[in-house]
């Protein structure tokens, strides 16, 4: 029995990447209105992947979290909660085994718990709070993610949720991280909260020396201001389509059949 399965009590087909979140009003895992709330979000999500021909897709999905000094504001405000709230569904609808992998980072990486469908409400609180300060760099991990690739850690893409409130102060050693992370099958989808200055992260779409372009940005100024088919579309948008062209070979992608 699969991930989805024991919390949902829903039987999963035999086939991995068909799986689904679905709710058993009788499971004792998961509260009847958190279920409610995430069988919503995974329905936004097939409909963002229906939109480009896709069923569904089988990603190892990792968050990574800027707890500079600089999010102690968003950290306490609730907008890093809400953010996890909002992504988490990606992990629970992709990831194989439903974990959700997360790393904060500062001037250093941070070890924090995994992401689960039974942590993930109350998560920043409980993890973050006590470990934000410090400078901003984004190189440590996305090496620390192309050192797990270069060992075999991974059966499938990555696709890493890369979040942060502003640029870096270790630009060139982040071009090159990224060159170097692009020869493994690992994308890195950077969203900027909070409203600052993001001008490094717009220009990595036009960075060269890539094996492919591993890394895409949106700006998420106000999420609540954001409705999930938006998010999801936007977060989407460049991994579905680097999975669907055969760029990434370890990707497991279910096409919609059209003539049907």
């Amino acid at each position: 029995m699969g991930f989805l399965d024991r919390i949902f009590g829903k039987k999963q087909p035999d086939n991995k990447s068909s799986a689904t979140i679905g709710i058993n009003p009788g499971s004792t895992s998961t509260p009847k209105v958190e279920t409610i709330s995430l069988e919503k979000s995974n329905e936004v999500i097939t409909f963002s992947l229906a939109k480009k021909n896709v069923s569904n897709i089988i990603a190892e999905v990792k968050m990574v979290l800027d707890c500079s000094g600089s999010m102690y504001d968003l950290y306490d405000d609730g907008t890093v909660q809400k953010t996890i709230e909002r992504l988490a569904p990606l992990a629970f609808r992709f990831d194989d085994n439903g974990i959700m992998e997360a790393m904060l980072f500062n001037h250093a990486l941070v070890d924090v718990p995994d992401i689960t469908i039974e942590n993930y409400k109350g998560y920043s609180r409980a993890n973050f709070n006590r470990v934000v300060g410090g400078g901003t760099s984004y190189a440590p991990a996305i090496r620390k993610l192309t050192n797990e690739a270069r060992r075999g850690c991974f059966s499938y893409p990555v696709f890493v949720i890369f979040i942060t409130d502003g640029d870096n102060s270790d630009k060139e050693d982040t071009r090159k991280a990224l060159r170097e992370a692009s020869e493994f099958e690992i994308y890195f989808q950077f969203v900027g909260i909070g409203g600052a200055s993001f001008n490094f992260l717009e220009e990595i779409d036009n960075l060269s020396g890539r094996r492919f372009d591993n890394a895409g940005f949106i700006e998420i100024e106000n999420l609540n201001k954001v409705s999930d088919e938006d998010l999801y579309d936007q977060l989407l948008d460049e991994f579905v389509d680097i999975c669907k062209d055969g760029t990434l070979k370890t990707a497991k992608v279910e096409i919609i059949d059209l003539s049907k």
